[in-house]
């Protein structure tokens, strides 16, 4: 149950989405953590990679197209043990996140496609964001067909 509340504030946090009304859990005892939090994301949001930070990871994520920046790939195949230092609370959130959004990019660069016949690409494109991964890829599936 500790770790649930302290992955909710995590999230929380980065502000990603929670089906959950964040005052139903009593978070008083977590008040440290919270802060350490919100710290950690101040400095990921410093750290930046050409036009993208590090809390273009999270913010970004509805299309995120900093998954194909180079820089940014490299800091997380090869220097990830550098996160894990710098970045304790949410080096593996920050992981995993950037691993889907290269799934979700590859979806959305299909599914932009769909509607050109009533929208321009980008516009599809910027509408798809709004979307989850299961939607997008019910769209892929349509495209397919």
């Amino acid at each position: 149950y500790d770790a649930l509340k302290k992955h909710v504030i995590q999230l929380k946090c980065v502000g990603m989405y929670l089906d959950l009304p964040f005052n139903e859990f009593d978070f008083t005892q977590y008040s440290d953590f919270f802060m350490m939090c919100l710290k950690e994301v101040e400095r990921m949001k410093l750290h930046r990679f050409d036009q993208y930070s590090l809390g273009d990871v999270f913010s970004k994520y509805g299309d995120p197209t900093y998954s194909s920046n180079k820089i940014l790939k490299n800091l997380f195949i090869s220097e990830f043990n550098m996160l894990e230092v710098e970045f304790p609370i949410y080096a593996s959130l920050l992981r995993a996140t950037f691993e889907r959004s290269k799934y979700r990019t590859a979806m959305l660069d299909v599914a932009q496609y769909a509607f050109t016949h009533i929208l321009p690409v980008e516009m599809s494109r910027y509408i798809l964001s709004f979307s989850d991964d299961n939607d997008i890829q019910n769209v892929v599936k349509a495209v397919e067909c």
